[in-house]
């Protein structure tokens, strides 16, 4: 069985620059300008923000699939999730915190916890002010389906703006507080509520 205790540390400001410097060599080579580097098994091109290779040229996600295909003890993991959620069943306001936007991964992981498991959760969502009628549509059904208490945090309008303006200037990333928001906001509700469980639809 594999587990990560750490994350990998993601550079963005070498990755830019290795990547501007490549582009750099390549000037006056019209015919190798425009080649991506890709994976070898799945094409993704270098262009994708946390995509590495390794030295056969395959990708980084490629690397994970093949882990969790081959190397990941998904029963032992089970047993592992369970002990857990035991040990925070009842003893709180909710039984653990879930991260929703109303995606697929998120609402997987609450029906999973709340059909399955028979966990108490709130659902937590940022508005990233990008939200769509169909979207807002797909959240509400969700939430009443699973019976499930749901709390969104918004940011003021003059506070979304500014940061915004000085992501895009740092960062080349209008929406940096869209990516902040959203993890920002369901550790807020864990201080909030004292949840000490929270459970992300996502790889880390």
């Amino acid at each position: 069985m594999t587990r990560r205790t750490e994350a990998t540390q993601f550079d963005v400001t070498e990755t830019i620059k290795r990547r501007s410097q490549e582009l750099l060599e390549r000037e006056g080579r019209a015919e190798e300008s425009s080649e991506l580097r890709r994976c070898k098994k799945c094409l993704i091109p270098e262009t994708e923000q946390t995509v590495t290779f390794d030295e056969d040229g395959v990708c980084n996600m490629c690397q994970r699939a093949e882990e969790r295909d081959e190397q990941v003890d998904w029963e032992a993991r089970r047993k592992e999730l369970e002990s857990i959620l035991d040990e925070h069943r009842g003893k709180y306001r909710y039984d653990a915190i879930v991260p929703f936007s109303g995606g697929k991964d998120s609402a997987w992981t609450a029906y999973t916890l709340v059909r399955k498991f028979g966990l108490k959760v709130l659902l937590v969502t940022f508005d990233s002010h990008f939200r769509r009628p169909k979207h807002m549509q797909n959240i509400e059904r969700i939430v009443r389906e699973l019976g499930c208490e749901h709390i969104t945090f918004r940011a003021s309008d003059k506070v979304i703006r500014k940061t915004m303006m000085e992501s895009l200037k740092r960062r080349g990333d209008f929406c940096w507080f869209c990516h902040t928001g959203v993890v920002a906001s369901p550790f807020k509700a864990c201080l909030m509520f004292q949840v000490p469980l929270l459970i992300w639809g996502e790889p880390g």
